[in-house]
């Protein structure tokens, strides 16, 4: 089974998180990111790259985080927005 997990946020602490998924797949196969969110599209369009070029597998890339939730089937989601915006998207991924 592979744990489906999408990155929301792709600044810098997104791309750190972004490095240490590319670190993890070096060990483990069973996690895969499969889409990364950020209202800047360029933003998430290089992290995604990064995340390719390194794993062999692009996620997905949305600006928007309600569609990523509808059209993903997700495991977890990483939250690295800006602390205020933390609460909002972990009460939608939730529910």
């Amino acid at each position: 089974m592979t744990f489906r997990i999408a990155l929301v946020g792709c600044g810098g602490m997104g791309r750190r998180h972004a490095h240490g998924y590319i670190e993890l797949r070096k060990y483990f196969d069973s996690v895969s990111m499969v889409a990364v969110c950020d209202v800047h599209y360029e933003v998430a369009e290089t992290v995604a790259a990064e995340i390719r070029d390194a794993t062999g597998s692009a996620p997905d890339i949305y600006t928007d985080f309600d569609q990523m939730l509808r059209e993903t089937d997700l495991d977890g989601v990483a939250i690295v927005t800006s602390t205020p915006m933390h609460h909002r998207f972990a009460i939608k991924a939730m529910n």
